[in-house]
């Protein structure tokens, strides 16, 4: 018989105006026992290339805030919905999510993939290359 594991609710944030304005988020998620934080790998602020992609602007780099966020608390998971593997040098990256694993005791949830936002590459001055027949954002 297979045991069964809880069904469990996460939350994303992408901003926060201040340090402490983080940290008291953080710690509210987990007192309010959700299981995981979550932020997006996304560097876009206001501008035309955040506008063309249809993406809020993203405050916060998700390797800096998952590291405070999980130096706060204790039990709450800590994550980045998927890494977009052409916005990291591989080997850093892989080096960042097991320093993270480590000092959150285990609390790391990693996922990493392609990107999908070709006004994104674009404006980071990346070659966006789209899979087989592409994205609906790959054709703007």
């Amino acid at each position: 018989m297979a045991s069964s594991r809880p069904f469990r609710f996460a939350v994303q944030a992408t901003k926060a105006r201040s340090g402490g304005e983080w940290r008291t988020l953080a710690r509210r998620i987990e007192d309010l026992r959700f299981s995981t934080l979550f932020l997006a790998d996304h560097y876009l602020g206001h501008g035309p290339a955040s506008s063309e992609s249809r993406q809020p602007p993203q405050h916060l780099a998700p390797i800096t805030a998952m590291a405070v966020a999980a130096a706060v608390t204790e039990t709450l998971r800590i994550g980045c919905r998927v890494f977009c593997v052409d916005y990291h040098v591989p080997a850093v990256l892989a080096k960042e999510a097991a320093t993270l694993d480590l000092l959150s005791d285990g609390r790391l949830e990693f996922g990493i993939g392609a990107g999908w936002s070709a006004p994104e590459y674009r404006a980071m001055g990346l070659e966006f290359a789209p899979g087989r027949g592409g994205s609906p954002s790959s054709k703007r």
